[in-house]
Protein backbone atom coordinates (compact mmCIF):
# COMPACT_ATOMS: atom_id res chain seq x y z
CA UNK A 1 0.00 0.00 0.00
CA UNK A 2 1.20 3.53 -0.81
CA UNK A 3 -0.06 6.80 0.66
CA UNK A 4 0.87 10.44 0.20
CA UNK A 5 -0.18 12.81 2.98
CA UNK A 6 -0.55 16.55 2.79
CA UNK A 7 1.21 18.57 5.49
CA UNK A 8 -1.13 18.18 8.50
CA UNK A 9 -1.57 21.91 9.17
CA UNK A 10 -2.22 22.70 5.51
CA UNK A 11 -4.62 19.76 5.35
CA UNK A 12 -6.50 21.04 8.39
CA UNK A 13 -6.62 24.57 6.99
CA UNK A 14 -7.88 23.27 3.65
CA UNK A 15 -10.61 21.34 5.45
CA UNK A 16 -11.58 24.46 7.41
CA UNK A 17 -11.73 26.62 4.26
CA UNK A 18 -13.79 23.99 2.44
CA UNK A 19 -16.30 23.75 5.28
CA UNK A 20 -16.42 27.54 5.72
CA UNK A 21 -17.35 28.04 2.08
CA UNK A 22 -19.76 25.12 1.71
CA UNK A 23 -23.04 23.82 3.06
CA UNK A 24 -22.62 20.60 5.00
CA UNK A 25 -25.80 20.92 7.02
CA UNK A 26 -26.03 17.14 7.33
CA UNK A 27 -22.94 17.12 9.57
CA UNK A 28 -23.21 18.04 13.26
CA UNK A 29 -19.69 19.51 13.42
CA UNK A 30 -20.42 21.90 10.54
CA UNK A 31 -23.49 23.13 12.44
CA UNK A 32 -21.45 23.62 15.60
CA UNK A 33 -18.76 25.46 13.65
CA UNK A 34 -21.35 27.81 12.09
CA UNK A 35 -23.41 28.31 15.26
CA UNK A 36 -20.35 29.20 17.35
CA UNK A 37 -18.71 31.20 14.52
CA UNK A 38 -15.42 29.30 14.73
CA UNK A 39 -12.21 30.68 13.34
CA UNK A 40 -9.42 28.38 12.17
CA UNK A 41 -7.93 28.05 15.66
CA UNK A 42 -11.28 26.93 17.13
CA UNK A 43 -11.65 24.41 14.33
CA UNK A 44 -8.08 23.12 14.61
CA UNK A 45 -8.30 22.57 18.36
CA UNK A 46 -11.72 20.95 18.54
CA UNK A 47 -11.63 17.33 19.70
CA UNK A 48 -13.01 16.01 16.39
CA UNK A 49 -10.05 17.37 14.41
CA UNK A 50 -7.38 16.24 16.86
CA UNK A 51 -4.95 13.80 15.22
CA UNK A 52 -6.94 13.96 12.00
CA UNK A 53 -4.74 11.59 9.98
CA UNK A 54 -4.48 9.12 12.84
CA UNK A 55 -8.26 8.75 12.85
CA UNK A 56 -8.00 7.20 9.39
CA UNK A 57 -4.70 5.36 9.63
CA UNK A 58 -4.78 3.72 13.08
CA UNK A 59 -6.50 0.60 11.81
CA UNK A 60 -3.71 -0.10 9.31
CA UNK A 61 -0.39 -1.43 10.61
CA UNK A 62 2.64 0.57 9.44
CA UNK A 63 4.17 -2.60 8.00
CA UNK A 64 1.38 -2.72 5.38
CA UNK A 65 2.72 0.42 3.72
CA UNK A 66 5.38 0.15 1.08
CA UNK A 67 5.66 3.93 1.01
CA UNK A 68 4.40 6.88 3.07
CA UNK A 69 5.11 10.37 1.76
CA UNK A 70 4.26 13.96 2.55
CA UNK A 71 3.16 16.25 -0.28
CA UNK A 72 4.39 19.80 0.01
CA UNK A 73 3.17 22.61 -2.21
CA UNK A 74 5.90 25.08 -3.03
CA UNK A 75 4.62 28.23 -4.66
CA UNK A 76 6.81 30.33 -6.87
CA UNK A 77 5.91 33.45 -8.78
CA UNK A 78 6.03 31.41 -12.00
CA UNK A 79 4.09 28.29 -11.15
CA UNK A 80 2.67 26.13 -8.41
CA UNK A 81 4.77 23.00 -8.24
CA UNK A 82 3.89 19.94 -6.24
CA UNK A 83 6.87 18.38 -4.54
CA UNK A 84 6.70 15.08 -2.76
CA UNK A 85 9.08 14.16 -0.01
CA UNK A 86 9.11 10.77 1.66
CA UNK A 87 9.23 10.25 5.40
CA UNK A 88 8.99 6.53 6.10
CA UNK A 89 8.67 3.74 3.58
CA UNK A 90 8.07 0.23 4.95
CA UNK A 91 11.58 -0.37 6.19
CA UNK A 92 13.19 2.23 3.92
CA UNK A 93 14.10 5.69 5.06
CA UNK A 94 14.44 8.28 2.34
CA UNK A 95 14.85 12.01 2.77
CA UNK A 96 15.22 13.07 -0.86
CA UNK A 97 12.73 15.43 -2.48
CA UNK A 98 11.33 14.80 -5.94
CA UNK A 99 9.28 16.97 -8.25
CA UNK A 100 6.18 15.12 -9.39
Amino acid sequence: MVTILQDPIRRLHSHYEFWSAGDFSDHYLWWKMKRENWDFVDFAFCSEMRNFYAQYLTQTPLSYFLYIGVALLHKSRHEDSLYESSVIAGGYEQLDTYKV
